[in-house]
């Protein structure tokens, strides 16, 4: 029976917390005043007065409202609201020019990779250890093929071995590998739809941020860590698309997308290399066949190549574009197989695996250096990895054989 009382108080109790909370978590989410309602299951009229302070929500109520925002309960217990984070420029636009309006699945995970890199920063300073510091920064006098150079050398990776790598699979992984090593937290987002976001570049120092949507195919996801590597270099925070031309943009938005877009361009498919390797083939290359085999060659997608030789002038308009059609229709049907296998697929990959891909790795060795040199209990890196207890150790032993990010 106590436990019954007990479960009752809870039900009737009020929650004392400040309103504005209530209004900073729902908007900084995403979420309008009839979404959390229902979500939490609370009627609209009873959220509108507690929003207002002319009614306070029970204790469970605030619980239910914590959730729908994805907000801990204590951070309704502030004094006041957090200063908001400057909103991060967003470049991506519809087909009539106006901007997209930003989920609140791409808030929270924006969110969550701002809070991580606090999350490292806090870890380096424990473990009294200096993190590497992004510091290439170029503007756009330079010309695309200039700063692609001055990229290519700031990664110490050269083209010859970009080409060895063969895969378009094993090239991310070296890509990301060589941007963590220059001080950035490359992520990748499990639950967006490419169509919202293709990266998300957080111009911030130290360790500035790359997000990458793991919904893409591994070539694109590539053209996008050093697409928003160009932003950062710019200093330019950006949400992109992924589209090459975004109607709607400010001219100078619009100069910054196509630039950063000329210098991924140029990086992983120099104009020169490309022209050489396509005129050695019998057909001269111009052919989907010869796409497909620049495309393997360079490890990036045949979009990336055919694009390539319309800015360079070796095709028209014309047959880019249906060289274009054809690949987002395969693409399109890529998307649609892979969400009908998911479907039929009684369980997907264990989370440990998925989050060896999402995480920076950056970020996942700085946790398990506090956890073993006693910094962190194993609750304490099971909290900052998102994972369950057992969960920890299967990450370690998935990292440590290299299949992590």
């Amino acid at each position: 029976m106590a436990g019954v009382r007990r479960k009752r108080l809870k039900l009737c109790m009020d929650a004392h917390i400040n309103p504005e909370l209530l209004l900073w978590a729902r908007q900084t989410a995403g979420l309008s005043i009839e979404d959390v309602a229902k979500k939490a299951a609370i009627s609209l009229a009873r959220l509108l007065k507690a929003e207002s302070g002319e009614a306070s929500l029970t204790t469970i109520q605030l619980e239910k409202y914590a959730a729908a925002c994805r907000r801990p309960v204590a951070a309704f217990y502030l004094p006041k609201p957090p200063d908001v984070p400057k909103s991060v420029p967003d470049f991506r636009r519809l087909p009539g020019g106006e901007a997209k309006g930003l989920s609140a699945e791409l808030r929270l995970e924006i969110r969550r990779a701002q809070q991580r890199r606090i999350e490292a920063l806090e870890l380096a300073e424990e473990l009294e250890e200096e993190l590497p510091e992004f510091n290439l920064a170029f503007n756009q006098e330079k010309s695309a093929t200039e700063a692609s150079l001055l990229l290519r050398d700031y990664l110490g990776i050269s083209l010859q071995e970009q080409i060895s790598w063969g895969k378009p699979e094993k090239a991310l992984k070296e890509w990301k590998r060589a941007a963590e090593a220059v001080g950035v937290l490359v992520f990748e987002v499990s639950r967006i739809p490419v169509g919202e976001m293709r990266g998300v570049a957080l111009s911030l120092q130290p360790l500035p941020i790359a997000i990458l949507n793991g919904a893409d195919e591994a070539s694109a996801r590539t053209f996008s860590l050093l697409h928003e590597l160009a932003h950062l270099a710019l200093n330019v925070s950006a949400i992109d698309g992924g589209a090459a031309e975004q109607p709607g943009l400010s001219p100078q938005d619009a100069q910054t997308e196509k630039f950063c877009n000329e210098v991924a361009g140029e990086f992983l498919v120099p104009r020169d290399t490309l022209f050489s390797f396509l005129e050695g083939r019998g057909d001269g290359g111009l052919s989907m066949a010869g796409l497909a085999a620049a495309a393997k060659h360079f490890s990036v997608s045949r979009e990336v190549v055919a694009r390539r030789l319309l800015v360079n002038g070796k095709i028209s308009t014309g047959q880019f574009q249906q060289w274009h059609q054809l690949l987002r229709d395969e693409y399109e049907k890529f998307l649609k197989d892979r969400k009908a296998k998911s479907k039929d697929s009684k369980s997907g990959p264990p989370f440990e695996v998925i989050q060896a891909r999402n995480l920076s790795r950056t970020f996942v060795r700085l946790a398990f250096d506090a956890y073993e040199q006693d910094h962190l209990s194993l609750n304490g890196v099971s909290g900052i990895l998102g994972l369950k207890v057992k969960g920890v150790f299967a990450l370690r032993d998935l990292v440590r054989q290299g299949n992590g990010a």
